[in-house]
């Protein structure tokens, strides 16, 4: 990866169930060239299942892909595209969305077993 796509990405990780810290929220943001917009981002669920870690579930969009959700908790796994802009707003929609969600999530990812 080139020294400019470097600068421009944003990458954390965020605890959902401290102290354990079994399952945590990943986020990933490149920002656009004038790093006033969104380019491409990942926001997803891993969890700690069946002795594993195991992604969840994972909202992404690509430079080239619009906004789409990928549901590992289903059987099989679906992928689904998303009406929604690559905006700041969204990102943080998304990680509010698997911040207030993941146990059920998760739930729902043990029980397809």
């Amino acid at each position: 990866m080139d020294n400019d796509k470097k600068r421009r990405e944003i990458q954390f990780t965020q605890y959902l169930d401290p102290p354990a810290n079994l399952s945590e929220l990943r986020v990933r943001v490149r920002l656009s060239e004038d790093h006033k917009g969104v380019e491409s981002f990942s926001v997803s669920q891993r969890s700690a299942v069946w002795g594993e870690i195991q992604e969840i579930i994972r909202f992404d969009c690509s430079a080239r892909e619009g906004v789409n959700v990928h549901k590992f908790f289903k059987k099989p796994a679906e992928k689904l595209y998303l009406d929604k802009e690559k905006t700041y707003d969204t990102v943080f929609e998304l990680m509010d969305d698997i911040e207030k969600n993941w146990q059920i999530y998760k739930s729902r990812y043990e029980e397809k077993r």
